[in-house]
């Protein structure tokens, strides 16, 4: 048995049906999804007053035994809008510190729009997180003070409709020696060519997936393409590549596996696109 014997199987043919049917399964699912990402800085180190007796480390009056700053970014990652009424009442959208720490003070750095009324309000060890309305890629970037230890709070919180955790996309890259409360470093010199790349890349990869699903269809319907997209598929005297009045197996074989091939590589980079926070939320952007 060759080669073309076995991919034109009925089963064959299904397998690759159900493939490119998951492939853009993938691709249009809506779903809703929150990521964050965080880093801390320890301001004043509670070693040196256990090693200093006579230094007292005070903030707004108060004597504090440390002191650390975190900067959180977080944005829906997901499909779908997320409103202020679908965070729940008893599990609210918050960063929460132990029992033991206390805020000193926050600020929020950076918004992706005005109009999601982004907003924080201290309650005891949690500082809830309040907004309007979050669309995909909407978000802040938040500085607290804080007397926890480093890497010893987290974001928390349930949203109505969206499956697992809030995702956690580790920390900033353009962190960690960040400037003080309120105030943002200068804008990158990057020149932005790798991501103009990328663009580049994704935008080729979307029209190959295009092409194979024309070119499987071509397959199927080879006489409306030779008569009106003849750049498809051609019917060269010599050597045709699909015959006319008939459903060219190999042609849509191959239409196919480019699909599927390159709606893999599509799903991989609106996946890893997602992850990614909004530019607008970068503290050197």
């Amino acid at each position: 048995m060759n080669i073309m014997a076995i991919v034109q199987h009925p089963l064959v043919l299904f397998v690759l049906g159900c493939l490119v049917t998951y492939v853009f399964h993938r691709l249009q699912k809506n779903h809703r999804r929150i990521s964050y990402q965080c880093s801390d800085s320890i301001v004043i180190d509670p070693r040196i007053r256990e090693e200093e007796n006579l230094l007292e480390v005070r903030y707004g009056g108060n004597v504090v035994p440390q002191v650390t700053r975190t900067v959180i970014r977080f944005w829906n990652s997901g499909t779908e809008t997320i409103n202020g009424n679908d965070v729940s009442g008893a599990d609210p959208f918050r960063w929460q510190l132990p029992e033991n720490a206390a805020f000193l003070a926050t600020n929020i750095d950076r918004t992706t729009r005005a109009a999601n009324l982004i907003s924080i309000d201290k309650n005891g060890n949690n500082l809830l997180l309040k907004f309007d309305f979050l669309d995909p890629h909407d978000g802040a970037t938040i500085s607290i003070l804080h007397t926890a230890v480093a890497r010893n709070s987290s974001l928390r919180g349930t949203i109505k409709g969206m499956k697992g955790k809030i995702s956690s996309q580790g920390g900033m890259s353009e962190i960690p020696n960040f400037p003080p409360m309120g105030r943002m470093p200068e804008k990158s010199n990057k020149n932005g060519i790798g991501r103009w790349i990328g663009r580049a890349l994704a935008l080729f990869v979307f029209f190959a997936t295009l092409f194979g699903i024309a070119y499987a269809l071509a397959g199927f319907f080879p006489d409306y393409f030779l008569d009106n997209i003849p750049y498809i598929v051609s019917e060269e005297p010599s050597a045709p590549e699909v015959v006319r009045g008939k459903i060219n197996i190999d042609i849509v074989l191959k239409g196919l596996l480019f699909t599927v091939v390159f709606g893999l590589i599509s799903a991989a980079i609106v996946s890893n696109w997602r992850n990614k926070p909004p530019a607008k939320l970068r503290l050197d952007s």
